[in-house]
């Protein structure tokens, strides 16, 4: 290294195969890097940058899994990174200061990729047969599926709209920006537009930046793509209402659009996805009531509400959902008892934490596996068969029991109760077993109730 060697690097090097350093950096070294780089297995470091190395990087390259150090910085390389460099030892080669085209592969930095000269990746396509994406060309007549993961982006193109014949459409974790293009209800054809993060925490060792941050409103124009079977767009950062042209999209079995910013209340028409298995309009920023429309999608297996504003009554029809094993309606401001209904349902997976519940827990609630009912107002007794992780803390200041109304239940309530049996009054609050009666068997619930809490 730093002489001023020139020419090309030649392939017969591939025959050292027990060389462990090759470094040739800041040279006037030609050509491209030979196919037979990828047989020197023992390398434990490549550093040739600062050359005036041309053309693509040979995918043998990732033959290299000892290699800690792949410095090709500060050359002229070209086409597209193989993503087998990925597989080498080095989780940040050092690539910057060269031609690099997109798509990237996850292991290359955001400063690799900011430094590279992308100005003779556009391709020219051929008018009216193809279209140019992210810097390659797609026939009009035979593109029917993108998928695209873990690679950088950037927007989506407006001519996206102009593969016609595409069904399925899965972009996820590429650093994607912008609005989601209207002219994506063109795609009449489509069945499955997926289009979400993982929110899959890289380290930071890898200073990449590939989560999606889609903004904007959903396009109305989403509803024109009658055929869709999935709609995917969880994780992005979205805003505006759940668009009323969605509802269009009566063939849709999964509709998954958590992790936004959507606002307004959930579409009364929501109960004309009659195909719906999953559903998860989560952590968002939703208001209003569960429409009761909701409650005939008889064909859902999932269903997740948590995370947004929504209030009032769990409807009794909720035994409608015959099919779901996975509720979530956490960290809403439900109020109300529990319906007994809920019963029926044949649950896994139930949260109703963080809420306003009142009532009593059923023992029912035993046979579920994962339940949280932490955080609301849930009266005790509890089921002996529920732990105290699952019931967590509850607010009981409006349970029975609170004779003297000082928001706590104690001695000083049962001596109150005692009283009035012995003065043969009456007191709702007092009637722990609401039987109508306040006798012995109120006293012995309220001092299980002291001994519980």
């Amino acid at each position: 290294f730093n002489n001023q060697l020139s020419g090309e690097i030649p392939s017969e090097i591939g025959r050292l195969i027990n060389l462990e350093d090759l470094q040739l950096f800041n040279n006037q070294l030609t050509g491209t890097i030979p196919e037979s780089i990828g047989d020197l297995i023992n390398l434990n470091s490549l550093v040739i940058y600062n050359n005036q190395l041309t053309g693509e990087i040979p995918s043998e390259i990732g033959n290299l899994i000892n290699t800690d150090f792949l410095y090709l910085n500060d050359n002229q390389l070209n086409g597209e990174i193989p993503f087998e460099i990925c597989n080498i030892g080095d989780p940040i080669p050092a690539l910057f200061n060269n031609k690099f085209c997109p798509p990237y592969p996850d292991c290359v930095s955001q400063n690799n990729i900011d430094s590279f000269d992308t100005s003779e990746c556009f391709v020219e396509c051929i008018d009216g047969e193809e279209v140019e994406l992210w810097g390659d060309c797609y026939s009009i007549e035979e593109t029917t599926e993108l998928n695209y993961s873990y690679v950088n982006l950037g927007e989506i193109p407006p001519s996206i709209g102009d593969l016609i014949n595409l069904n399925y459409i899965h972009i996820s974790d590429c650093g994607l920006s912008g609005q989601i293009p209207t002219e994506i209800g063109n795609l009449e054809n489509l069945v499955s537009l997926q289009i979400y993060d993982n929110n899959l925490e890289l380290p930071d060792s890898l200073d990449m930046v590939i989560d999606s941050n889609l903004i904007g409103e959903i396009p109305v124009e989403i509803g024109n793509l009658i055929n869709l079977q999935q709609l995917d767009l969880r994780n992005n950062e979205l805003t505006g209402i759940f668009p009323i042209e969605l509802t269009n999209l009566t063939n849709l079995s999964s509709l998954l659009l958590n992790g936004n910013q959507l606002t307004g209340e959930i579409p009364l028409e929501i109960g004309v996805f009659q195909e719906l298995v999953s559903m998860d309009i989560g952590n968002n920023q939703l208001t209003g009531e569960i429409p009761e429309s909701l409650f005939d999608l008889t064909n859902l297996n999932f269903l997740s509400l948590s995370n947004n504003e929504l209030y009032g009554n769990i409807d009794s029809n909720i035994n409608n959902l015959s099919l779901v094993y996975f509720l979530d309606l956490s960290s809403n401001n439900f109020n109300g008892e529990i319906p007994v209904e809920i019963n029926d349902l044949d649950l896994f997976f139930l949260k109703l934490n963080n809420n306003q519940f009142s009532g009593y827990i059923p023992n029912e609630f035993c046979a579920i596996d994962y339940l949280d009912l932490s955080d609301n107002q849930f009266c005790p007794p509890y089921p002996e068969c529920i732990s105290e992780i699952h019931i967590g803390n509850q607010d009981i200041a409006q349970c029975w029991g609170d004779l003297n109304n000082d928001d706590s239940i104690n001695i000083q309530d049962v001596i109150l109760l005692i009283n009035y049996i012995l003065d043969s009054y009456y007191d709702e609050q007092g009637d722990i077993n609401q039987d109508e009666i306040l006798n012995i068997q109120d006293v012995i619930i309220l001092i299980s109730i002291i001994l519980e809490t």
